[in-house]
């Protein structure tokens, strides 16, 4: 008797062997190239990100670079220093002094966790891959006759009718570009449209199931078309 599959049952049949062909493809990339597919296991150099390429071949300024005045400073830590400064001292590749805003840092990695620096201060980044994500709580201005824009610290406040607020948002970082994007159903749809029968299905879904399957989305995305980062 012939036992015919289920459409679900071939969709997941696909989808393993449409993952097997890409785990393969990456394999023996690697091995061309000296890349390797990002897993938890995978750690980053610590160091400072003056750049996203920096964070992509996964080479950081050194701290040893960066240059504090240990007298005049409180910090212990070149990265309580960073999380606090306006401007960073730091001897480039060529041995010369030179300075950076904060706020022009891409980001850092301490004890090998990679960190980006977003509306004025650094948050980890704790699910990486090729969307990773974050969460980040920001400071929101609110104006009864505007829409809310965020806190900018030279602004005095006269008003009693205008307040701030925390806000916890979700994130999501294209690491090809290093962008820093909205976490809704447009951007993810937008960043895994590289993948055509993974974008297909998903734009198939109505706006209220895409809103509550983003986060697997993301995790099918990056399990078929994994971050490649330098061999360590």
């Amino acid at each position: 008797m012939v036992k015919y599959l289920h459409l679900h049952e071939m969709k997941i049949i696909s989808y393993i062997l449409s993952s097997t062909l890409l785990f393969a493809t990456a394999y023996l990339t690697a091995q061309s190239t000296g890349m390797v597919a990002y897993s938890y296991e995978y750690t980053f150099s610590d160091g400072v990100y003056l750049s996203f390429l920096q964070l992509k071949n996964n080479k950081p300024l050194p701290v040893e670079s960066v240059v504090i005045d240990a007298q005049s400073s409180p910090y212990e830590t070149v990265f309580e220093y960073l999380d606090n400064a306006k401007s960073l001292k730091y001897y480039n590749e060529y041995g010369n002094l030179s300075e950076v805003a904060i706020k022009d840092i891409w980001g850092y990695c301490k004890n090998g966790k990679p960190y980006v620096y977003y509306r004025g201060a650094f948050r980890l980044i704790p699910f990486v891959g090729s969307i990773s994500h974050f969460v980040a709580t920001v400071t929101v201005y609110y104006d009864t006759n505007q829409s809310p824009y965020y806190y900018d610290p030279y602004f005095y406040n006269s008003n009693p009718g205008h307040y701030y607020s925390n806000e916890v948002q979700q994130l999501i970082v294209d690491m090809n570009s290093g962008n820093i994007m909205s976490f809704d159903e447009n951007n993810v749809a937008l960043l895994i449209e590289g993948d055509l029968e993974l974008s297909d299905e998903f734009n198939s879904l109505s706006k209220r199931k895409k809103r509550k399957m983003l986060f697997y989305y993301i995790r099918l995305y990056n399990e078929r078309q994994p971050l490649m980062l330098p061999n360590q």
